[in-house]
C-alpha cells in the first residue's frame, strides 16, 4: 500500500525478474524458494541497501518476525529464508517441497 493509502498490485516472480548474473541452477533456486514461499502463504520481506547487502524477514510485522538476517549475496539470504521456513514451519507446502 503506497502513503497515499492505494493498493498495488503484487506481481508474482517470474525467471526473467531474477538477476542475470546467476548461473541457470542459481536461478532456479533462487526462484523455487521466493515462488515457493509465496505458493505456500509464507510471508517474506526482501530489502537491499547498496552497500549493506540484502535484508531479510520471515514472517511479518503482524504475526511476528521468525527469522531475520543480513546477506551480502541474493543466495545466501535466499538459503537462509528456505532454511528458517523449514524450521519455523516444518507442516508447511513449502517444508514439504525441499525437505526430502
Amino acid at each position: 500500500m503506497s502513503p497515499d493509502g492505494t493498493l498495488h498490485e503484487v506481481s508474482r516472480v517470474s525467471p526473467t525478474t531474477i538477476p542475470a548474473n546467476l548461473t541457470s541452477n542459481e536461478r532456479l533456486m533462487l526462484y523455487s524458494v521466493l515462488q515457493g514461499l509465496y505458493d505456500s502463504q509464507l510471508n517474506c520481506t526482501i530489502s537491499s541497501a547498496a552497500d549493506f547487502g540484502w535484508s531479510v524477514k520471515l514472517g511479518d510485522a503482524t504475526g511476528g518476525w521468525k527469522a531475520e538476517g543480513m546477506f551480502m549475496n541474493i543466495l545466501d539470504a535466499a538459503r537462509f529464508l528456505r532454511e528458517q521456513a523449514i524450521k519455523q514451519y516444518p507442516h508447511s507446502v513449502f517444508a514439504t517441497m525441499f525437505v526430502p
